[in-house]
């Protein structure tokens, strides 16, 4: 089978570990704790979500208890490519402040994405940090291609520690979305959480909290 996304064509080798099924969780939760396994942090639940793939109606409590930084990933999946509707995110809290290309509903929102209909909380437990971020990161994705409306983001500010590292000074962390392509779209998304820099030694920090 053979999808067209952006114009490409991608078949089920070009796309690792595909979720093309749909899911209605009928109001269920699912608890995800992203733990470090040999030193290196768990993938998302689903590695990706693919073109006709829906998952809704579903309550997510997500935690990271790592000693190490989550990086190219999410917490429900690293792309999607589907529907993601009517899902309650409960950010529980972590331990890793270094995050880089990370969200919690998926790492980037891919152009046939949509994420729509949600609610994500940012209140961590006793004894975990808040959700915190290095580079390119959000509440719902680290980068949106596709289309993202119709949400509500709430609870504890995101902290962003910028330090020196390769990727220079810029941060892209906000508290819906890190950033946002010329072909992403986002409408009726309002978010209360606002991004806490530590050591602002950037040219440029690009943040959509709040919008």
């Amino acid at each position: 089978e053979v999808y067209i996304i952006d114009g490409k064509e991608y078949t089920a080798a070009n796309i690792v570990s595909v979720f093309n099924g749909e899911i209605d969780f009928q109001g269920y939760s699912l608890s995800f704790n992203k733990m470090t396994t040999s030193g290196k942090s768990m993938g998302a639940f689903f590695s990706n979500i693919g073109p006709k793939g829906k998952i809704y109606n579903a309550v997510f409590n997500f935690k990271g208890e790592t000693t190490t930084r989550y990086y190219d990933t999410g917490f429900l999946c690293r792309f999607n490519y589907g529907h993601i509707h009517d899902v309650i995110v409960n950010y529980q809290g972590g331990s890793a402040t270094a995050n880089q290309y990370f969200g919690l509903l998926c790492r980037i929102n891919s152009v046939t994405g949509l994420i729509e209909r949600f609610v994500i909380s940012n209140n961590p437990e006793d004894g975990l940090v808040p959700f915190a971020a290095r580079y390119s990161a959000g509440l719902v994705a680290a980068n949106n291609e596709g289309i993202v409306r119709n949400g509500y983001v709430y609870g504890s500010d995101i902290y962003s520690e910028t330090g020196d590292t390769s990727v220079g000074g810029d941060i892209y962390v906000g508290g819906i979305l890190g950033g946002q392509s010329s072909k992403g779209q986002t409408s009726n998304v309002y978010s209360l959480v606002n991004v806490s820099v530590a050591k602002f030694r950037a040219s440029f920090a690009f943040s959509i909290s709040p919008l």
